[in-house]
């Protein structure tokens, strides 16, 4: 494998662990009542989804 693709695979894949962290503390979060969990589900979670989707489009669209 070239080190250009990788570098590519590296990233995709922290990107990955990124969203999929996401997803699990907004899944914890819906099973925790109370309002804390909100702020939680769209602070937390929605900031580790959100770097990872971004990271993903960077990589993406450096591919160097």
């Amino acid at each position: 494998m070239s080190p250009t693709l990788r570098m590519l695979a590296g990233r995709v894949r922290g990107a990955a662990t990124l969203v999929g962290a996401g997803l699990i503390v907004e899944l914890g979060s819906l099973y925790w009542n109370g309002a804390l969990s909100f702020i939680v589900f769209g602070g937390a979670g929605a900031l580790l989804a959100g770097a990872g989707i971004a990271l993903y489009l960077y990589a993406v669209a450096t591919r160097a």
